[in-house]
């Protein structure tokens, strides 16, 4: 992996389970790290489903191999103001990057 590519600022949230006073249980996401990383795909549609538009925006990251203890697909990405779900880790040992393929989350 090329240095010089990581250009964009993300921030990685873990998750954090919170018990409120009637023992529901909400998972809340506080910021753990803040590194950079390179944008290799970004992607999107519209769809019509039920009388309901739909949008699937998905992104996919690379970042640093050393970093796959900090991520795992329980954590969300924060990349321009907007959170991202991890729905694939894929490590690459050869050119010492992780690929992370996200979708945005629609909340």
């Amino acid at each position: 992996m090329n240095s010089g590519e990581l250009r964009e600022v993300v921030t990685i949230l873990s998750p954090v389970k919170v018990t409120d006073k009637y023992g529901s249980v909400k998972v809340n996401y506080i910021p753990s790290d803040v590194v950079r990383m390179k944008i290799g795909s970004q992607s999107g549609v519209k769809e019509n489903d039920r009388h309901e538009i739909v949008q699937s925006y998905n992104v996919t990251f690379c970042c640093y191999y050393w970093l796959r203890d900090s991520i795992t697909e329980e954590h969300q990405l924060e990349w321009n103001d907007t959170r991202y779900r991890i729905t694939g880790l894929f490590p690459n040992v050869r050119r010492n990057e992780i690929v992370i393929q996200t979708e945005k989350v629609n909340e």
